[in-house]
């Protein structure tokens, strides 16, 4: 008689402990995540400072078996995609780097009009519980214009 194969499997059974989520300006830690995965906006600091004309935000994802990670931004206009640049030093477990938001043609940051945006990360990790696989983790920084 033959049985079924089955292929390769990772087991990580490891949780995160102290993972910084909502920026540098209302940072909240959690304990016992998945995965890391953490966005900042450079421009608004500790405090509510607006955006003008600048718009840098920073990530950070990490996980031996990581997956997809996308940011977007959610306002006026939007949703707005983003371009992800890793930093020279990330490797394919651990994503970090700056990410540009992509406007419409002709269109700056300080063109985007006066209003609350929030920025989004999310992240898929390639686990199973056998039976699925777990809901994209993120995090996520508000700001305004």
């Amino acid at each position: 008689m033959t049985a079924g194969t089955c292929e390769n499997l990772a087991i990580y059974n490891v949780l995160y402990d102290n993972v910084s989520h909502k920026g540098s300006w209302a940072p909240v830690l959690h304990s016992n995540q998945l995965g890391v995965a953490m966005v900042n906006v450079d421009e608004i600091g500790t405090g509510c400072a607006k955006i003008t004309d600048t718009l840098t935000i920073r990530y950070t994802a990490a996980h031996p078996n990581l997956g997809a990670v996308g940011i977007s931004m959610d306002g006026p206009g939007g949703p707005y995609g983003t371009t992800l640049e890793d930093d020279a030093a990330a490797t394919p477990q651990d994503r970090f780097g700056a990410a540009s938001v992509v406007l419409p043609s002709g269109t700056t940051i300080a063109d985007l009009d006066k209003c609350a945006y929030l920025v989004k990360l999310s992240i898929m990790l390639l686990l199973t519980t056998g039976d699925g696989i777990p809901d994209p983790i993120g995090d996520e920084v508000a700001l305004c214009k």
